[in-house]
């Protein structure tokens, strides 16, 4: 009796010792098709690619590539468009300026604007079909990247929301060869004017100092789009004159970029200011002395477009 009690305690011990490790297997093993699963979602939602972001009223848009992707480390570059265009906080070179660490399901990033600041931070979240981008630390300086977006990936729009995208993609403005690079200084006494009746173009009239005409040079002319110099013939300045842009019969940008100022009444050196314009269309304005400090410089570049814009870029 005491035999058989014995042999029925051994065989339940065993059948225990059995069920618990198969539990076990059974555990481990669930574990790892749970990672499994939760590293290829990661993996999907990480992919290097392109991510676009664009407001509700379509005056600005956020574009983030996804470059490189190496272990738990990522790069990038984005591009921030301000204000239909008026500031342009891209590079048209393949400069980097977004990276980090991946940790689970975001990356923690540091960023820099095509604008010289430094030291910004950023969360990416991901999940599967999007991108949440949050600034975490805003950089010390001029940028225009936004606080809080959901970005798409581009190959998930619709084909009108991508055929919207090419429209929207602004393409250099489109010089005779001939004229580029133009880096002249105007001849302000000796120059020779057209001119044009203020109604003729919308938006001119800001220019003509109350006159029913401006004088004006015509720098360049295409089917779509016009540059003139306008010189602005009121107020104190020695010489001063816009670049003004015609697009469809309406002035869509206006610039300084030429002409000598004087701080009135005082014996400070003056503000002098001049252009060029390289052979990919970039504008660049360069003022010496700026707001009267001597030998302060200060230098912007500006992307011309065949749409008439004058968009600040690097």
């Amino acid at each position: 009796m005491n035999y058989k009690r014995v042999l029925l305690l051994f065989l339940l011990f065993t059948s225990f010792i059995f069920c618990k490790k198969k539990n076990s297997e059974s555990n481990e093993q669930e574990k790892f098709i749970v990672e499994k699963n939760f590293s290829n979602q990661k993996n999907d939602s990480i992919s290097i690619g392109t991510w676009h972001w664009r407001s509700a009223d379509k005056t600005q848009e956020f574009t983030l590539k996804i470059k490189k992707i190496s272990k738990d480390s990522i790069f990038g570059q984005y591009c921030a468009v301000y204000n239909n265009g008026s500031k342009m906080d891209c590079d048209f070179d393949d400069i980097n300026n977004v990276k980090g660490v991946i940790q689970k399901n975001k990356a923690l990033l540091e960023f820099s604007s095509f604008f010289g600041a430094n030291n910004g931070k950023a969360e990416l979240i991901f999940n599967k079909n999007n991108l949440k981008w949050i600034v975490t630390k805003p950089p010390h300086g001029e940028y225009y990247a936004p606080n809080n977006i959901i970005l798409t990936k581009k190959n998930n729009f619709s084909e009108s929301e991508k055929s919207t995208e090419i429209e929207k993609k602004e393409k250099p403005f489109q010089f005779s060869g001939s004229i580029l690079p133009y880096d002249k200084k105007i001849d302000y006494k000796n120059i020779e004017y057209k001119t044009l009746p203020t109604k003729s173009i919308n938006g001119i009239s800001e220019f003509a100092c109350g006159e029913i005409e401006i004088r004006y040079v015509s720098l360049a002319k295409t089917d779509k789009a016009s540059l003139l110099l306008v010189p602005i013939d009121c107020g104190d300045a020695v010489y001063r004159y816009y670049l003004v842009s015609i697009f469809n019969n309406t002035v869509v940008s206006s610039l300084y970029v030429e002409g000598e100022l004087f701080e009135p009444e005082s014996k400070q050196d003056a503000e002098k200011t001049n252009f060029r314009i390289d052979k990919n269309s970039i504008l660049t304005v360069r003022t010496i002395n700026k707001n009267f400090e001597k030998n302060k410089i200060e230098e912007k570049r500006y992307l011309l477009t065949d749409f008439g814009k004058i968009i600040e870029t690097k």
